[in-house]
């Protein structure tokens, strides 16, 4: 019988197969997407599907923030924000033409076919949530903060690669 060998790569060396510069490391778990063709964004687009079904992390709020976050988002589309969502720092951002912007660029994209969180996880006492969107035929992705009494601090909104 043949005994596994584990092989450790410094990151240089991870670097010069090709590897991407973010390494994930969980027990059991672990992934590795290397590829042979540097014209294409497809190792980011399968990491980035792994990294979903591997390390995504969820808690008993999930389902409602997700839902909150997709109202959000769906409303921007239509020029509307619910104010008593944020704090006063995220309202002060989202000015009259701030709202109208998001609806001018987000409106045109259509219905969501696809809202789902991505990852989560805690900074400066806040909770972090990532999501996944798609909108037409754009991919985006968002990033929320949320304070610890629901509060959303942060909503930002950008394509995905």
């Amino acid at each position: 019988m043949m005994t596994p060998t584990i092989e450790i790569l410094t990151t240089e060396a991870f670097a010069a197969l090709g590897g991407p510069d973010l390494v994930y490391v969980r027990p059991v778990k672990a992934a590795e997407i290397l590829a042979n063709l540097d014209a294409s964004n497809a190792t980011g687009q399968i990491a980035s599907k792994i990294t979903q079904l591997l390390f995504a992390t969820t808690d008993a709020a999930t389902p409602k923030t997700t839902e909150t976050a997709r109202k959000i988002f769906e409303g921007l589309q239509r020029g509307e924000i619910d104010r008593a969502l944020f704090t006063s720092n995220a309202n002060a951002y989202f000015s009259e033409q701030a709202v109208k912007d998001f609806a001018a660029s987000l409106g045109p994209l259509g219905a969501v076919q696809e809202f789902a969180q991505a990852g989560q996880g805690s900074r400066g006492g806040m909770t972090l949530r990532r999501y996944r969107v798609k909108a037409g035929q754009k991919n985006l992705r968002i990033t929320t903060f949320w304070m610890p009494d629901g509060k959303i601090e942060q909503y930002q909104v950008a394509a995905a690669e």
